[in-house]
Formats: structure tokens, sequence, C-alpha cells
């Protein structure tokens, strides 16, 4: 699939491995399912949303603001229709092509099973042949060890480290910051 010839950004939607499918996220797509994970303290613990309350206004808000936005995609993952979790790639700065990924498996049941992995390197390989990107960054806690897995089996080298940046449980940790360039990327 090729970024030009998509003729409308709800249209857009990966089919990957293992019965998953990543489809742009629109409103039609919220379900209470979807409010309890983002409100779930186990589901959203080592994320930047894990003190948050997300309502149906809110995540409305958010979804359509991201589906408004040219630089952002938002994609709901699916598992045999059901939505399961979310990667967004963006926002995108077209000036440097780069941009920031970001991923939740909401739906416990499909932790540990390489889900992350799976999606990761879909919505890189769709930013650096669909997009053009020259580089795509992740951010994550020092203590989410699936993440920084999941990122470094993508190709994810750790570049930065930020000492003490995160209050997390009533203490300071780190915070980890990975790329990925285009050159580096295992499926060019």
């Amino acid at each position: 699939m090729k970024i030009s010839e998509i003729t409308k950004k709800k249209d857009i939607h990966l089919e990957l491995d293992q019965g998953i499918v990543l489809k742009i996220l629109t409103e039609e797509d919220i379900t209470v399912n979807y409010i309890n994970w983002l409100n779930s303290s186990s589901v959203m613990e080592l994320t930047e949303q894990n003190n948050k309350n997300h309502d149906l206004a809110s995540i409305q808000k958010f979804v359509g603001d991201c589906f408004a936005n040219d630089g952002i995609y938002l994609f709901g993952i699916f598992y045999n229709k059901t939505h399961i979790g979310n990667i967004k790639l963006g926002p995108i700065n077209p000036d440097h092509g780069t941009a920031d990924v970001s991923y939740v498996i909401g739906e416990q049941e499909f932790w540990g099973k390489g889900i992350a992995t799976l999606v990761i390197e879909a919505i890189t390989n769709f930013g650096f042949k669909n997009l053009g990107l020259h580089k795509i960054n992740a951010g994550t806690y020092e203590n989410n060890f699936g993440s920084i897995k999941a990122l470094q089996k993508c190709g994810f080298q750790q570049e930065g480290l930020f000492i003490e940046e995160i209050y997390f449980e009533g203490n300071r940790i780190n915070s980890l910051r990975f790329g990925l360039i285009k050159m580096m990327n295992k499926r060019k």
C-alpha cells in the first residue's frame, strides 16, 4: 500500500500476522472496553496515562483530534475485529522526517504474545515506506521491560537516559529514549 493510493485517512488499514489488523481509529471504535482499559491502573501503570481519568467525551476528543491531524496516525489494534489496543505514529515533524511511536495493549489477555513487537514493526515500516520518515523515536519507563524488549526486537536502540525523570509510585525512576533510523530498519 502506498500512501498516494489512499484516498482517505480512515481507509488506512494494515493486515498483519496472527489475525491482527491495524486500522485508523475513529469515534465509532470507542467502546466501554476501551474506556475501561484506559482507566485501568494495571493496564496504564507504566504509561503517561497512569493517573488520568478518561470518559467518553475525553476519548472522543482525543480520537477526533488525532483523526483530524494529518501529522498523527492513531491506529486501533484489532484481533478478530475486537479492539485490543492502540498504536500511534506522530506527531510527525515534516521538516526533519521524524515521528514518535507510542502504544498500549489494553486487553491483558494479549500481553506477552509478541503483539507489541508485531505492531511496532508494522508501524515503523509504514512510517518509513509510506510516509518517507527518516527516524522514529519512542520513550518508556525504565521498569517497562516488555516495552523495552519489544523496541529492541524491532531494531530500536537506546539513545537516551533521563535520570529520575519520572515520579512513579512514590519514587523517582529513569525514563529511556529509543530511536530507529530508516537505514537501520530490518525491513527497509
